[in-house]
């Protein structure tokens, strides 16, 4: 569920208005088309689009924008997430044209991104302060893996299959620690446990690591993001009800939605 959301919300997130010939968004899955699907930012998402591609094939009458935008809604209620009302009405672009119409790379938030960096691409999107917080709140599910980001493969919590305010209580926490990992720059925090063995009296020590990445610790050092990081470490509701239309309008733009939603 966590890859699935990440190919919707790569999808999604790609979209720039002032951009006509390629605009991205969800409308045209030009994500499942190359160049776009083997983007560096897209490294991981290809299996998601060889798992969506039998559902297209056995609903014809669906675009695969469609499917690519609801598997991301669903994936998030299956992770205990909020319920998103979908819309609709989205086409798919020629395979064969996919060089002509896929968006640019570099679009999407980088994972060094700074405070202001990462308002300047909610700023396209037409997404607040708010809702950028919520959005980043998703790396409550999921890892990070070395052969897709270059970054250790280990989780943001301790729950990394639940959509969860636990990636904003831990990201408040004070014990991060920068380190670098094939050349990429990242925070981890570490607990260790030990445990007696009785019958040869030796200790053994078990750790679990957790990662944060330079753009949550933006999150953290940023005086609004951060009140709101801390609004939403106490209330999981609130967090919920923010991510709901913020997910919505990045699933949406430059869509034009049929009447009916799921």
């Amino acid at each position: 569920a966590p890859r699935v959301f990440r190919n919707a919300f790569h999808a999604g997130g790609q979209y720039d208005p002032a951009d006509a010939a390629r605009p991205g968004g969800t409308n045209g899955a030009t994500i499942a088309l190359a160049p776009e699907r083997d983007y560096e930012e897209n490294q991981g998402l290809q299996v998601i689009q060889e798992l969506l591609a039998p559902i297209k094939a056995r609903h014809p009458e669906c675009s695969l924008a469609d499917i690519i935008a609801l598997s991301g809604v669903i994936s998030i209620e299956e992770m205990g997430g909020p319920s998103i009302e979908f819309c609709p009405g989205r086409t798919d672009a020629d395979a064969s044209v996919g060089p002509a119409v896929c968006p640019f790379a570099g679009r999407l938030p980088d994972a060094h991104d700074t405070a202001g960096e990462l308002r300047q691409w909610g700023s396209r999107m037409g997404l607040t302060d708010r809702d950028i917080v919520a959005l980043s709140g998703a790396h409550s599910a999921g890892y990070t893996h070395p052969a897709v980001s270059g970054f250790p493969n280990i989780p943001w919590d301790d729950t990394p299959f639940t959509l969860d305010k636990r990636y904003y209580e831990f990201l408040l926490m004070n014990d991060w620690t920068r380190q670098t990992t094939n050349g990429k720059t990242h925070w981890t925090r570490e607990e260790c446990t030990s445990t007696r063995s009785c019958s040869y009296c030796t200790v053994v020590t078990t750790c679990v690591s957790w990662i944060m990445l330079d753009t949550d610790m933006a999150l953290k050092t940023d005086p609004a993001f951060r009140t709101i990081v801390q609004e939403f470490s106490n209330s999981e509701a609130a967090f919920h009800a923010a991510f709901a239309p913020a997910f919505k309008l990045i699933m949406d733009k430059g869509v034009p939605c049929t009447s009916g939603t799921r």
